[in-house]
């Protein structure tokens, strides 16, 4: 998950930083939040990206550890199992 990464640099000087990462862990595993995109979506579904992935994406600009959706989707490398496009043509659905 992406944020471990964040997380990491914290884990050493706070001990809540790690109950906080374990939360977060728990609350943005990839499988539960597919899982739940399927249950809840209406007109929406699943080809080849995953909607965990688009969560990753977003979390990633959201944070500021990436300027734009294009370049997270860039930094992601063989993770992003999609072409980029894909990504602005599943979020305009």
């Amino acid at each position: 998950m992406i944020f471990s990464g964040v997380l990491e640099r914290f884990k050493k000087k706070s001990a809540i930083t790690v109950m906080a990462q374990m939360g977060m862990a728990r609350a943005l595993d990839a499988k539960w939040i597919d899982t739940l995109f399927e249950q809840h979506s209406d007109s929406q579904y699943t080809r080849e990206l995953m909607f965990s992935t688009t969560v990753d994406l977003m979390s990633l600009v959201s944070l500021g550890l990436s300027p734009s959706v294009h370049a997270a989707a860039k930094n992601m490398g063989e993770q992003l199992t999609v072409a980029v496009q894909s990504v602005y043509n599943n979020s305009t659905a």
